[in-house]
């Protein structure tokens, strides 16, 4: 089973591989080489995740060889870092597809949810050394970046607050991206917003990656006290 890689270089300092097809698995590496072996384990941890959610997975995993097929390398724009444009992400999303990133998506947020009911509320608010926000802040952020993602593709949020709720934020763009991403089927769609390109494909790419991702960080602050 051929896995298609696409790298992008220079992400915030490091290298970011994702699984083209498996728009939820990416690795991070200080070179190519390292993300390419820490790619096939975080498709098989993602295999796994997928099989505790459902009984019915839409893949099925076989002989693996990974295959970098695209790199693009990361550029800024004044202070505005420009994000990679994969060719792939022309493609038009199936409504299969679709359905499959929005299951993807319902079940990290459900566990990025879960897990921070298990936290204790002055953690919520802690600022640690080096990090932007609290966990709280990161939780406004998932949901704004989400907002923002969609916008480039006209699915605007109407009279979205960044600085309300961030649960409650996060209950919006949930429905949002929810409601939204069915109505991008077959559409073959490629704008240029925010100083780069935009399309279907790389908007479910994006919000898959970056809640998993904050999920994780998330993790990691909660780890540094214990909790």
């Amino acid at each position: 089973m051929q896995i298609r890689v696409g790298l992008e270089t220079a992400f915030e300092g490091r290298m970011l591989g994702q699984a083209l097809d498996f728009p939820a698995v990416f690795a991070y590496g200080t070179d190519e080489a390292e993300v390419l072996l820490r790619l096939p384990h975080a498709l098989l941890d993602f295999d796994y995740w997928v099989r505790n959610h459902t009984d019915e997975p839409w893949f099925h995993l076989g002989d693996l060889d990974f295959r970098l097929v695209e790199v693009f390398r990361t550029y800024q724009v004044g202070d505005y870092e420009v994000n990679a444009f994969f060719e792939d992400d022309r493609r038009p999303l199936s409504a299969d597809e679709i359905a499959q990133a929005l299951l993807v998506h319902q079940w990290q947020r459900e566990e990025l949810l879960a897990g921070i009911e298990t936290l204790p509320p002055d953690l919520l608010t802690q600022l640690f050394p080096g990090q932007r926000w609290p966990i709280l802040g990161i939780l406004g952020h998932i949901a704004g970046v989400e907002a923002w993602y969609l916008s480039h593709l006209n699915l605007v949020l109407p009279e979205f607050n960044r600085n309300a709720d961030p649960i409650e934020n996060l209950a919006r763009t949930f429905e949002h991206v929810q409601a939204s991403l069915p109505l991008l089927a077959d559409v073959n769609n490629v704008v240029e917003g925010g100083r780069e390109l935009w399309s279907p494909r790389k908007v479910v790419r994006r919000l898959l990656w970056h809640q998993r991702d904050h999920i994780g960080h998330i993790q990691q602050l909660a780890g540094l006290r214990g909790d």
